[in-house]
């Protein structure tokens, strides 16, 4: 996942002094499994919060949801 792979680019992030803030229009709930199911099946460790958007204020707000767009699909 985009998530895991984000993970694993920690150190690239740190060397040019970023930090990685995720956003999701699931549950906080939601976020706590899919981290397990990331850590162990990408060999990786999630190192970034997650902000969870259930209403897709943020979401909306920055454009970030393709038009037509079903409620359940993915915001990348």
């Amino acid at each position: 996942t985009e998530l895991g792979a984000v993970a694993k680019l920690k150190d690239a992030f740190a060397q040019r002094n970023v930090k990685v803030v995720a956003l999701s229009v699931d549950s906080r709930e939601s976020h706590e499994a899919w981290i397990d199911d990331i850590n162990e099946t990408q060999q990786t460790t999630v190192n970034f919060p997650i902000v969870a958007d259930e209403d897709r204020t943020v979401a909306h707000a920055y454009g970030m949801i393709h038009p037509g767009a079903a409620d359940t699909s993915a915001v990348r």
